[in-house]
C-alpha cells in the first residue's frame, strides 16, 4: 500500500470517469432502442478505463503505461501492475482464462513485465441486476486465494453513496389483459 497509495485516487478516478462516460453511452443506446449485452457493456467500460488510465498516468514519475501483453498495465517502479477488470462478487477476476491471465492471477512471472513484481486488478462489483455498481476495489490474488482487497472510495465531489447508479434498462410496456367475455346464456348452461 505505500507504494500504491499515492495513486488511490487517480486510480478511483478512472473507474468513475468510465463509469460516467458507460452510463452516457448507455443512455444514447437505449434511447435509440440498440441493445447492449452484459459482454459488450464489459468490454466498453475496459476501453473507457484504459482511456481514462493511459491519460491519467501518461506523465507520472515513477510510473509506466503499457499495453504490450494485449491488456492495459500500469507498472508501479518495479514493484506493482495493475490492470482493471470486472469483479465478480466474490473478487474473483472476471474474463477468458487465457495462460497469461492464468499466470497474472497466480503471481507468477510474466515476460515483459517486471519479474517479481505483485499483479494487481483495480475494479467494479456490479450488483445481481448489473445496474449498479456495488464495490470499487483493488484486489490481489493468488491463483484461486483472494490475499487481500481495498475498498475505494469516491472522488472528492461524488455523492458519498458506496452504490453508483445506472439508469435502469428500457422495457417494452406490459401487454394489455385480455378478459374473455362470458355470455349470459353460457353462464346459465353453466349453473
Amino acid at each position: 500500500m505505500p507504494i500504491l497509495r499515492p495513486h488511490l485516487g487517480v486510480v478511483e478516478g478512472c473507474l468513475h470517469s468510465a463509469w460516467k462516460d458507460w452510463e452516457a453511452t448507455r443512455e444514447f443506446h437505449t434511447t435509440n432502442g440498440h441493445p447492449i449485452s452484459p459482454s459488450a457493456r464489459a468490454r466498453i467500460i475496459y476501453d473507457l478505463v484504459c482511456h481514462h488510465a493511459r491519460r491519467a498516468f501518461m506523465d507520472v514519475p515513477g510510473v509506466r503505461v503499457g499495453s504490450d501483453r494485449g491488456f492495459l498495465t500500469i507498472i508501479f517502479g518495479s514493484e506493482l501492475v495493475l490492470r482493471f477488470k470486472k469483479l465478480k462478487p466474490n473478487l474473483e477476476w472476471s474474463g477468458i482464462p487465457t495462460r497469461q491471465q492464468q499466470l497474472f492471477e497466480s503471481q507468477e512471472e510474466i515476460p515483459g513485465l517486471p519479474s517479481r513484481a505483485t499483479f494487481l486488478v483495480a475494479g467494479y462489483v456490479l450488483d445481481a441486476t448489473g445496474t449498479q455498481v456495488v464495490r470499487l476495489v483493488i484486489s490481489c490474488r493468488d491463483e484461486t486465494r483472494l490475499l487481500w482487497s481495498h475498498e475505494l472510495e469516491p472522488p472528492l465531489g461524488t455523492v458519498s453513496s458506496r452504490i453508483y447508479s445506472m439508469p435502469s434498462p428500457t422495457h417494452a410496456p406490459a401487454p394489455q389483459q385480455l378478459r374473455s367475455k362470458i355470455r349470459k346464456e353460457d353462464s346459465k348452461e353453466a349453473d
